[in-house]
């Protein structure tokens, strides 16, 4: 994930903000962030650094890293409505084999499947 802010240390001993002063020092931290910016959608932590983001990247999970990442999915899944309702399309965003796989996930997290 590339991060629209990093968190470290070096640069962020000094701060006033609790949160921010503290991300580095682990994936809880780091998640605790990301919470408290109401416009945070992604966070990844490598020891040491912490990586926020208001924009999403779809990755993959690489063997052998550090590196640990989450999802805001509230915000995520919030962001989709208001596209779908920008747009007036359901599934805009993949393909139509998969709206039976987004059913799923939705009835896993108790969310309302969308209006066909």
């Amino acid at each position: 994930m590339s991060a629209d802010k990093e968190y470290n240390a070096h640069d962020h001993s000094a701060v006033d903000n609790e949160l921010e002063r503290n991300a580095w020092k682990s994936f809880d931290h780091c998640h605790a962030l990301c919470e408290e910016q109401t416009d945070c959608i992604q966070f990844s932590f490598n020891e040491g650094s912490c990586g926020i983001s208001t924009t999403f990247k779809l990755g993959y999970a690489k063997p052998h890293t550090r590196f640990r990442s989450g999802w805001m999915l509230d915000r995520v899944d919030d962001l989709f409505k208001t596209l779908e309702a920008q747009c007036g399309m359901r599934d805009w965003w993949a393909p139509q084999e998969e709206t039976q796989r987004e059913l799923k996930m939705r009835r896993k997290r108790s969310l309302p499947a969308p209006k066909i």
